[in-house]
């Protein structure tokens, strides 16, 4: 992998973030800037799959960028499949915890509940409730989701023992699905993983994530097969940027 790649890669932080470009008053995505591990083949595929691709139709989400650097998505592609991606995995994670003989609701709740994984929950009500955002902590804002731009990427720190990410950097949209894939497998959910660091400040192992992103892609490869055409929807968390 290049090193402009990693830059834009879940697995090495994403560091350049997701940002975006406007264009006669239209906000953008460059194909470069999507993440790594969508950019060639899941969102190009989805949004053609979706119907948005061809050129000829109002629908089209694809723009040619006027500065000569390439391609572009409209924002509203871009949200409407991280949308995509959070119901995909969500669904996923559910269909795991029923595989691994997990159904009392009672047991997965109190998985969920856990200290531990507190940071992942606020950025779960974050996104599930919009208008709660702009009251959160700073370090729970928009820019902290796909939508937002990950402005701060999903860095990857060094522990005494083990590399880290910190819950507050996981994408908002994918707290969600995260918590639902860990209460499905118990053995993953041992405080040491989570360990805080010398603030108080709550943590996931790096090579846990690491999971979560490789089983996310396999789930997502899987599910691009049942995509249909639909018309592009309204992005309720991109219209608050």
């Amino acid at each position: 992998m290049a090193i402009q790649d990693k830059l834009h890669a879940l697995l090495f932080g994403i560091i350049a973030g997701i940002p975006a470009i406007e264009q006669d008053g239209e906000k953008l995505l460059s194909f470069m800037d999507a993440p790594y591990e969508f950019r060639d083949h899941l969102l190009p595929e989805w949004i053609s799959a979706r119907g948005w691709m061809l050129v000829d139709v109002p629908e089209c989400a694809v723009r040619l960028r006027s500065d000569g650097e390439g391609l572009a998505y409209t924002w509203a592609s871009w949200a409407a499949f991280v949308d995509w991606t959070a119901a995909t995995l969500g669904t996923a994670a559910i269909e795991l915890q029923r595989a691994q003989g997990v159904t009392r609701e009672a047991e997965l709740e109190w998985r969920r509940s856990l200290r531990c994984l507190a940071d992942l929950r606020m950025g779960e009500l974050a996104c599930r409730q919009p208008d709660i955002a702009r009251q959160l902590p700073a370090g729970l804002t928009l820019q902290r989701s796909f939508k937002g731009g990950l402005q701060r990427g999903v860095p990857i720190v060094a522990g005494a023992s083990a590399s880290f990410r910190y819950q507050r950097d996981i994408p908002l949209e994918w707290c969600g699905p995260l918590i639902e894939w860990l209460a499905a497998q118990p053995e993953r959910l041992d405080d040491a993983l989570f360990a805080p660091d010398e603030a108080g400040e709550l943590r996931i192992e790096n090579d846990l994530f690491t999971g979560f992103l490789q089983w996310s892609g396999r789930v997502l490869e899987q599910a691009l097969s049942d995509v249909q055409p639909l018309p592009v929807p309204p992005s309720e968390l991109d219209s608050l940027h």
